[in-house]
């Protein structure tokens, strides 16, 4: 949609690449998601952050 200029309000793509998938890209980030860790319970409509370090350990 983007490509063809279809989104109302936003530009016609002047370049865009094709993508493709990648397994393995995929397996990573979901090593990564799975990693993740809420310490307690959320309250509905309660916002959360949470950061690590640059390293990401």
């Amino acid at each position: 949609m983007i490509l063809e200029g279809q989104v109302p309000g936003q530009p016609q793509a002047t370049v865009m690449p094709s993508l493709r998938w990648s397994d393995n890209l995929e397996r990573e980030a979901m090593n990564e998601a799975e990693k993740c860790m809420i310490p307690r319970e959320t309250v509905p409509g309660e916002i959360q952050i949470y950061s690590r370090d640059e390293n990401f350990e």
